[in-house]
């Protein structure tokens, strides 16, 4: 939808952090990349959340960068935030081998899938 300017308007978009249809809170909340135990997942989170302002508890491991709002700037910012505070010196270049990959499925755990490839720890 359109404002009468013919600008996008925000406030008919649906709201990216609400629960579908077929989900619980209690299922969410069981998804959160805070309740998992793996700490590569809930340190790229950590990133995802400093670079997009967003609650990590909001932040599942199916969530989307670019759903989110993540432009392309902020996946820089990401790329940066997890290569600087997850991988080793090396792990780097690794990482960021797999730019098209990220860029093309950018979900939390395809981003912390490749992070501990590239030997991040949590």
């Amino acid at each position: 939808a359109y404002t009468v300017s013919g600008k996008v308007d925000a406030r008919a978009l649906p709201d990216p952090f609400a629960a579908d249809d077929s989900s619980t809170a209690s299922a969410m909340v069981a998804r959160t990349a805070s309740a998992t135990a793996d700490p590569v997942t809930r340190a790229v989170a950590e990133v995802w959340s400093r670079v997009l302002a967003i609650p990590p508890e909001r932040l599942d491991e199916e969530a989307d960068f670019h759903r989110l709002g993540g432009d392309s700037l902020a996946l820089l910012s990401m790329l940066a935030g997890v290569s600087h505070d997850l991988l080793a010196r090396g792990g780097e270049e690794e990482f960021m081998a797999n730019l098209l990959t990220i860029i093309d499925k950018p979900t939390l755990s395809r981003v912390a899938q490749l992070a501990r490839t590239a030997g991040a720890v949590g």
